[in-house]
């Protein structure tokens, strides 16, 4: 039975996906990257392969230097981050009126990142939901954090839910043995998750309350 719920948070609770390309592309025209623009192909693939695609960024360090540049004008838009719509009603649901635990892990690439969340997440008035707010590196993924916070918690796999938009979680949690719900509205579409292995992704934010019940 499911008593904690861990929510990613870019793409999955917060807006964030056009504000990534937003700064890329600043850094991009500003150190003579290549510009990165929307299309719908951009939903099928990794974020870091996508820079990875690009011959300058190809190597180890010339892309941590890229995310370097990154994260600093990343910080500048923080006060931009928006939730999507209807998660305040749905994170009181589940924390208030339903008793689950609820925790967030990100791999979000500010400088300050988990301040930074905490800021947005203050700012929604949806902070006080959260038991736990925890970060990971883009670089090593999920899996030792959620292995962290099963043993910090005492919990099992099977106690745990986690809530993401991207395969790479998806795959950190299927090598803990973490349940996983997809959502579709984030960086990858619905089709690229079920592609990947996803068995339940859902595309309307109350739809996880019929999952829990």
């Amino acid at each position: 039975m499911v008593k904690t719920i861990i929510f990613d948070f870019d793409g999955t609770l917060a807006d964030s996906f056009p504000l990534v390309l937003k700064v890329q592309q600043k850094v991009a025209r500003k150190f003579g990257y290549k510009v990165i623009f929307y299309d719908l192909g951009l939903r099928e693939k990794r974020f870091v392969d996508i820079l990875k695609e690009e011959g300058e960024l190809r190597s180890n360090l010339s892309l941590l230097r890229f995310l370097s540049r990154f994260q600093r004008a990343f910080d500048e838009v923080v006060e931009e981050i928006r939730l999507f719509s209807g998660f305040q009603e749905l994170l009181h649901e589940l924390n208030v009126v339903r008793g689950f635990e609820l925790g967030l892990l990100s791999t979000n690439i500010s400088h300050h990142s988990l301040e930074h969340i905490e800021h947005v997440l203050a700012r929604e008035n949806v902070l006080q939901y959260f038991s736990f707010l925890r970060h990971a590196s883009v670089f090593v993924g999920k899996k030792y954090a959620l292995r962290g916070i099963l043993k910090e918690r005492n919990l099992s796999p099977k106690d745990v839910l986690y809530v993401g938009d991207e395969v790479d979680d998806f795959f950190s949690c299927r090598r803990v043995g973490i349940s996983f719900v997809g959502v579709g509205w984030g960086v990858h579409s619905k089709a690229f998750l079920e592609r990947s292995g996803v068995k339940k992704v859902i595309l309307k934010r109350e739809d996880l309350l019929k999952i829990l019940k």
